[in-house]
């Protein structure tokens, strides 16, 4: 379990700026009341180059992937130059 935000160090900011974290999953609120914290977690792992996730299906279909998958052979490639 990692700290939240306002907790003490290290807590998540801590651990996303210190590289020690690869993958943030993080699922905005929906409606009025929005999450700071999640909107500053988000923002901060994009900024320093971790990868995130926002839709539980999207989470849910990368689990599935490794799972069936030799990870091995498995390679990156940018969606954009499809």
């Amino acid at each position: 379990m990692t700290r939240k935000i306002e907790q003490e160090s290290p807590n998540i900011l801590d651990l996303i700026l210190g590289h020690k974290i690869d993958l943030v999953i993080d699922i905005p609120s929906q409606g009025v009341e929005k999450s700071r914290d999640g909107f500053v977690i988000r923002r901060n792992a994009i900024e320093t180059g971790v990868n995130v996730l926002t839709a539980i299906d999207t989470a849910g279909a990368l689990v599935s992937s490794l799972e069936n998958a030799d990870v091995t052979k498995l390679s990156l490639i940018d969606i954009a130059t499809i």
